[in-house]
């Protein structure tokens, strides 16, 4: 197989990824939140034609958790999306980001699934947060929407 085969099913499988995680933040009753989040998918177009992504929100660091250790961080312009990878299974990621949330004060409210959910916090910049973990070519795609 050549490598442009391979680039190209390995973002093939990241859109699809994305799709999955739309549905999912669909399906727990957020269509607008659905679209909001399809900022993602402009995100991994931009990885795929070079262009960079966004700085993330310092507020994020400081208030929802740090990334600076993260691989392939993407962030949607306007800072509401942010995106990483974990070596892991998405099932053990969502259960990590889960933890991190809640040692930094977030409550949460489950999705049904084992592997996205809605954060909410009473104060701060930010006080609501969807979280999707989707498995996709050995790592797991993290990605979270932001709301302040």
């Amino acid at each position: 197989m050549s490598r442009g085969a391979s680039q190209g099913r390995r973002l093939l499988r990241a859109a699809l990824a994305v799709a999955l995680g739309l549905v999912c933040i669909a399906l727990s009753g957020g269509v607008a939140r659905a679209v909001s989040a399809a900022r993602v998918v402009q995100e991994v177009s931009s990885e795929a034609s070079g262009e960079g992504s966004a700085e993330v929100p310092q507020d994020f660091e400081q208030e929802v958790f740090s990334v600076t250790n993260m691989q392939k961080v993407r962030v949607a312009q306007d800072g509401s999306v942010v995106g990483f990878s974990l070596p892991e299974a998405a099932e053990s990621a969502f259960l990590r980001v889960r933890s991190w949330l809640e040692e930094n004060g977030w409550t949460y409210a489950s999705s049904g699934m084992d592997t996205c959910g809605t954060f909410t916090k009473s104060s701060g910049a930010y006080r609501w947060l969807f979280v999707n973990c989707t498995y996709v070519d050995g790592q797991t795609s993290v990605v979270v929407e932001c709301a302040k």
